[in-house]
């Protein structure tokens, strides 16, 4: 096997991740903006749980390309998340 294959597949994880994280904070908007609180509670739970756990990981790998590929999967998950949604006004 390749040796590059397992990092490139810790980098689609980590820019999957952070996709999933910023589609979530953007449906946590949406449901606070429609003052849904059962559903906004539950997201911010869930939020905050998904916060942690990658903090905790990105501080033991120590590797920047991580928090990287994390940081462009957040900006293509919130713009994922907007082009689904539309707020009727």
């Amino acid at each position: 096997m390749n040796p590059i294959f397992p990092m490139i597949l810790g980098l689609l994880i980590y820019f999957g991740v952070g996709l999933m994280r910023d589609w979530l904070a953007t449906m946590f908007y949406r449901s606070v903006s429609r003052e849904w609180a059962g559903s906004a509670s539950i997201l911010s739970g869930v939020i905050t749980l998904f916060d942690i756990m990658i903090a905790a990981v990105v501080i033991i790998s120590r590797a920047w390309i991580n928090v990287i590929a994390y940081a462009l999967g957040t900006g293509v998950g919130t713009f994922i998340a907007m082009k689904n949604t539309r707020l009727k006004k």
